[in-house]
């Protein structure tokens, strides 16, 4: 997914585009404004580019609905509403719902079943 006007490539774990832009996308990136909805899973090592960088670039891009997943804590944020930032903090996403592995997660109009999500093992 690429916004050159902000000189951002972004590669989320998934992206939800409509079927029409699937099939008629080549091998180039997306558009931000052809995506409905993007998610990723926290690495264990790398946390703070899903909860900094990506926080920060995805409603920047417009990128309307990010499901943030951590197997680090077993945690889902369900983000939605990007719009300008208060006190020059940038955009940002103005609506979050927390939930649990094992938790219905609504996020737009989807609605997951997280029964099967599983943490990350103690040793990582």
């Amino acid at each position: 997914m690429e916004d050159a006007s902000l000189g951002k490539l972004r590669r989320p774990d998934l992206i939800v585009v409509p079927d029409a832009v699937f099939a008629e996308n080549t091998m180039a990136p997306f558009h931000p404004r052809d995506v409905a909805l993007v998610a990723e899973i926290v690495s264990p090592s790398n946390h703070s580019t899903d909860y900094v960088e990506k926080m920060h670039d995805y409603p920047a891009m417009g990128i309307p609905l990010y499901l943030l997943v951590d197997p680090r804590k077993g945690t889902i944020a369900a983000l939605s509403d990007p719009g300008p930032g208060v006190g020059g903090e940038g955009p940002r996403y103005r609506t979050r719902s927390d939930y649990a592995f094992g938790d219905e997660v609504t996020i737009g109009d989807w609605t997951l079943a997280t029964t099967d999500l599983r943490t990350y093992p103690e040793d990582r």
